[in-house]
């Protein structure tokens, strides 16, 4: 099957276009999932260690684009939700 997954307009550090559904590495420590919240048709993130069980849905973060581009923050995406869902396990 094949699952559609919208783009952010976003690129890692490596280059690669950031998806819906791309779990990505902040500083090569914190794991976040991307998400397109449709409350306020935008892209968020949330720490994959706070998904312990089904409160992670009020935890969505949405960074601004600044955050996104900060030269200091170090992004990576590390596998997506369809094909690596062991990353959503916690650390």
């Amino acid at each position: 099957a094949i699952i559609l997954m919208q783009f952010t307009g976003l690129k890692d550090k490596n280059g690669v276009e950031i998806y819906e559904g791309d779990i990505i590495l902040v500083n090569g420590n914190i794991k976040k999932q991307v998400k397109y919240l449709n409350d306020c048709a935008c892209f968020g993130v949330a720490n994959i260690d706070d998904f312990k069980d089904e409160s992670w849905k009020d935890i969505w973060q949405v960074p601004s684009i600044g955050w996104w581009n900060d030269f200091k923050r170090d992004i990576e995406i590390i596998g997506n939700i369809y094909e690596n869902p062991e990353l959503l396990e916690g650390k």
